[in-house]
């Protein structure tokens, strides 16, 4: 048998020095690649992302609504937020009750939209409805979208806009009404 000639052994080792540096630069970048995913997405959770945020309005002393959500982020002055209720103080004891998977609250222009399950409650009557703009400066809440209400009354609609703390509502187009 035939001895390799030490030409063969020195490309066998090239080849060889070549195929680990190879392995060990794919696998560093892989590594490199995971860690900076993770890094993201570490950075993007700690993102200014608050918890049990509650927001109070007051006007001359007196509370106009609360504002608990779950969760809050802050992005270019507009708040961000999820799971979300809003209380409007109509009489004592006699709270209407706003509830919603999402909203943003512009602070800047007075304004804010939630929906996701919007739901409203007061008296024993339920309102439902997709989404609805809430304006701080008027005190109003509205919606040009059909809504449905149940409870002591039943009815259907298309839009509404009502003032929470007043105890008025101004509906745009009533397509039924059953009361029991």
């Amino acid at each position: 048998m035939k001895k390799p000639s030490s030409k063969a052994w020195v490309t066998v080792l090239v080849l060889g020095i070549l195929l680990l540096f190879a392995w060990t630069l794919r696998n560093g970048l892989r590594f490199y690649q995971v860690e900076r995913e993770k890094a993201q997405e570490k950075g993007e959770k700690e993102q200014s992302y608050m918890e049990n945020i509650h927001l109070t309005s007051t006007k001359e002393g007196k509370v106009l609504w609360l504002l608990d959500a779950a969760r809050a982020k802050m992005r270019n002055k507009v708040i961000h937020l999820w799971d979300l209720k809003i209380e409007y103080i109509y009489q004592k004891g006699k709270p209407v009750v706003i509830t919603a998977q999402r909203g943003i609250l512009d602070n800047t222009k007075k304004l804010g939209k939630i929906w996701g399950d919007v739901t409203i409650r007061f008296r024993g009557e339920t309102l439902k409805v997709d989404e609805m703009i809430w304006d701080l400066e008027k005190n109003t809440i509205e919606t040009s979208l059909p809504f449905k209400v149940t409870g002591r009354t039943l009815a259907q609609g298309v839009g509404f806009i009502a003032k929470p703390s007043m105890g008025w509502v101004k509906v745009k187009k009533l397509k039924k009404v059953v009361i029991r």
